[in-house]
C-alpha cells in the first residue's frame, strides 16, 4: 500500500504527471471505486469541516450537499451558477493545510441544486476525496433496529455491516459506539469523547466517524445530534 501512496503524496515531477492515468486506475481498483458510478459522500448538514474539503467558486464558499471523485452536488439558492448546463468553471478545494484548483463544468440543474462534474482532475485531491469513501460506504450500510415494544431499554440502536453498534442510551452518555473490542463513548461533558480505557480518541478516528455518521441513510434526530456533536470536536 505504501509503495502505491508514497509517489502520490510526495512527487510533483513531470514523470509523475505523465504516469498519473495508470496510477489513478490502480487507485480505483484499490479502493473498490467504479468511475461510472462513484459513491456520493454526504456532507454534514452544518457544512464542511475536517476531513471534508471546503469548496470555493470565484472566492465565494459554496454549500456542498455531497462529493465524489467525479464531482459535487451543490446547493445554489442564490442562483450563482445560473440555469444553463455545459459551462466550464474553476473550483478551489481547500483543506486545512492545502488547496487545489480543479476545472469542472455544470452538467445538471434542478431547482436550487447544481450537479458539477470534475474535469482533468488533479490526482492529489482525488486521493484525499477517495480516502473518505470507505467511511461513507460503511455509514451507508448502517441500519436502525426497530424496537416497537421497547424491549431494548435504549432510545435507539443502529447496527453496522460488520456488527458495529451505535447505541443512544436513555440515560447517561449521549451515545456509545462499539466496533470489535473497542468502545467509544460520546459524553455530555469534558472530555467529549473517550475510549473504554479512558483514553482520548485520536483526531483521525473522530474524522472517520463523522463521515460514517453523516452517511447513514434516513438519519434520526439522535443521529443528527451526534453528527453535530462530533463536528464540534474534530
Amino acid at each position: 500500500m505504501w509503495k502505491l501512496l508514497k509517489p502520490l503524496i510526495f512527487s510533483d515531477t513531470p514523470a509523475f504527471n505523465n504516469d498519473m492515468a495508470r496510477t489513478i486506475q490502480r487507485l480505483v481498483a484499490f479502493n473498490g471505486l467504479n468511475k461510472r458510478k462513484n459513491l456520493r459522500i454526504q456532507y454534514p448538514e452544518f457544512g464542511a469541516c475536517a476531513p471534508y474539503p471546503r469548496i470555493f467558486h470565484k472566492g465565494r464558499e459554496i454549500q456542498v450537499k455531497n462529493i465524489s471523485v467525479g464531482g459535487v452536488l451543490v446547493h445554489d439558492p442564490d442562483n450563482a451558477f445560473g440555469t444553463g448546463v455545459g459551462e466550464s468553471i474553476t473550483l478551489t478545494l481547500r483543506w486545512s493545510n492545502e488547496q487545489y484548483e480543479v476545472r469542472a463544468r455544470i452538467v445538471g440543474v434542478q431547482l436550487d441544486k447544481r450537479n458539477i462534474q470534475f474535469m482533468e482532475f488533479n490526482a492529489k485531491p482525488f486521493l484525499k476525496i477517495s480516502q473518505l469513501t470507505r467511511a461513507a460506504y460503511w455509514g451507508n450500510r448502517f441500519r436502525k433496529v426497530e424496537d416497537n415494544n421497547s424491549q431494548l431499554n435504549v432510545n435507539e440502536l443502529w447496527i453496522g455491516p460488520a456488527g458495529e453498534s451505535l447505541i443512544f442510551p436513555q440515560n447517561g452518555h449521549l451515545a456509545e459506539y462499539t466496533a470489535g473490542h473497542q468502545k467509544i463513548i460520546f459524553t455530555n461533558g469534558n472530555p467529549a469523547v473517550l475510549r473504554n480505557d479512558d483514553q482520548p480518541v485520536d483526531d483521525l478516528t473522530l474524522q472517520n466517524l463523522l463521515v460514517t455518521f453523516s452517511n447513514i441513510s434516513n438519519p434520526s434526530k439522535h443521529i443528527q445530534q451526534l453528527i453535530e456533536y462530533v463536528g464540534k470536536h474534530v
